[in-house]
């Protein structure tokens, strides 16, 4: 069911996929000091795009165990 004709809406819209990666803990903590995007680039899935069409993220989270505690 439409309720409002808004065209262009979704019409850039893009899946954002998480995948995840490795996963460490620091013998020694380190003091807070990330900030969620480390390092990003733009790359083309095919050559033949003008275009990038995909972002990846480099992305540091803070990592919680029953040894450390909670965040």
């Amino acid at each position: 069911m439409v309720r409002h004709d808004l065209p262009g809406v979704g019409q850039n819209f893009q899946d954002h996929i998480l995948a995840l990666g490795c996963v460490w803990e620091y013998v020694t903590p380190l003091p807070p000091q990330n900030s969620a995007a480390e390092a990003t680039f733009f790359w083309k899935s095919d050559s033949a795009l003008d275009t990038p069409d995909l972002q990846p993220f480099q992305i540091e989270m803070p990592y919680a165990s029953e040894v450390h505690g909670s965040t």
